[in-house]
This record gives C-alpha cells, sequence and structure tokens, in this order.
C-alpha cells in the first residue's frame, strides 16, 4: 500500500557517506575535496580528508572491499554498528593500500557497515578506485534519502518480497 516517510538528518560525523548498494563497483573518487569528518582512523592522521562508504547487510550477507588503486598513501578501516562512522572496528589496514577487507553479517538482524577511507599522513589525499562485491544477494532497490526532500510519498505495491524478516 501507500505510505510517507518523513527524516531529518543530524549534524553527523561523517558528511555524507555514500550507500555503495546505489552504486556500481567500481566508484573512482577523490579524497583531495573531502573534510576530516573522522578524528581517528586507526594508525593513520587525525587531520587528513576523509571518505565514507556504508551499506547494509542482512543476515547471512557478505562484502568483500578493496582499493584497486589510488594516488596517495592510504589508510582504510571496516566497521561496524551504531552512528556513522560505526561503533565496532572489525578491521585497520594501512599497507597494502589495495589489500581486501572481508565480513559476513553473522547476527540475527540487519547490520549497518562502514568503510573508512583517509590519507596515512595529513598530507596525505588523492584519487582511488573502490570496488566491492556482495554476496548472498541484495537489499533490491534501496532509496538514497540524501538525494530526496523529506517527506518522501511511495508505494510498496511494485515492490519485490526480499526481506524475509522485519521487525
Amino acid at each position: 500500500g501507500s505510505f510517507r516517510l518523513e527524516w531529518t538528518f543530524a549534524d553527523g560525523s561523517c558528511g555524507y557517506p555514500i550507500d555503495l548498494t546505489t552504486y556500481s563497483s567500481p566508484y573512482d573518487g577523490s579524497t583531495s575535496l573531502s573534510s576530516d569528518f573522522i578524528s581517528e582512523i586507526g594508525l593513520g592522521s587525525s587531520t587528513a580528508p576523509d571518505m565514507v562508504f556504508t551499506c547494509m547487510l542482512r543476515p547471512g550477507e557478505s562484502i568483500t572491499i578493496w582499493q584497486s588503486s589510488n594516488s596517495f598513501d592510504s589508510v582504510h578501516e571496516m566497521r561496524y554498528g551504531g552512528t556513522c562512522p560505526g561503533e565496532t572496528v572489525i578491521e585497520t589496514v594501512d599497507d597494502p593500500d589495495n589489500q581486501r577487507m572481508s565480513y559476513t553479517n553473522t547476527l540475527s538482524y540487519n547490520l549497518r557497515l562502514y568503510y573508512l577511507l583517509s590519507g596515512f599522513s595529513s598530507e596525505s589525499s588523492g584519487s582511488f578506485r573502490l570496488e566491492w562485491t556482495f554476496a548472498d544477494g541484495s537489499c533490491g532497490y534501496p532509496i538514497d534519502l540524501t538525494t530526496y526532500s523529506s517527506p518522501y510519498d511511495g508505494s510498496t505495491s511494485l515492490s519485490s518480497d526480499f526481506i524475509s524478516d522485519i521487525g
């Protein structure tokens, strides 16, 4: 049936995280025009520009994510839970920059995952190519609320039943 969804954004600590489910891999980007949103990413500088990527993993769903190339000395970290940038650190990598990170949601509920990318030193920023794969399907076509104004009027009448349990 029909629904109306309303929302507001808090003054977040992550700028505008990029939802990987709304893009096709690979993603070409640059940290050069970004800001320092996150005070500390692993072993890196607390003043280098940051980029944040996110996705929602269903129970049993996995992601593998990596930089296939970049033009700067980066540090990257995978976290989950809570608000951005995530409460629980899964893994932090300084070198090699192209090391793959993987995570499988073994919990019984959907889990918000964050991939943080920054420079190792305060002068480190530049271009990168990020690649990722999901295993065990995807979440249909999620709606990125940062691209719309509240409220959003929609309908589920043409949607598929791709979520086995809500609530």
